[in-house]
């Protein structure tokens, strides 16, 4: 779930998109929280809480710049990452199922 941290209204939006996403993909989805555009704001800020945000939610945080491409590589290392543990603990579930 991407939000631009110069715009506080799209990290406003984020619960509304997690929702809506749960409700078409169904179940429990993978998912990290990403604030766009690090390059446009200084270092010390605070992005509207999004970091204490995604460890209420048991998610990654991470800042990117699609401008400079700061963190991108990490954000898709990040992604493949949960996808993968997800997709293992479906396999798990079905071998527990079908035996």
């Amino acid at each position: 779930m991407m939000f631009d941290v110069t715009r506080q209204e799209t990290f406003g939006s984020i619960p509304k998109w997690i929702k809506e996403a749960i409700g078409y993909i169904g179940g429990n989805i993978p998912y990290v929280i990403v604030g766009n555009k690090a390059d446009l704001i200084p270092d010390e800020t605070e992005f509207f809480g999004a970091s204490e945000y995604a460890k209420s939610l048991g998610v990654p945080f991470i800042l990117t710049s699609a401008k400079t491409g700061a963190n991108i590589d990490d954000l898709f290392q990040q992604i493949g990452n949960l996808v993968h543990r997800s997709a293992q603990a479906e396999l798990e579930a079905d071998k527990k199922w079908i035996e």
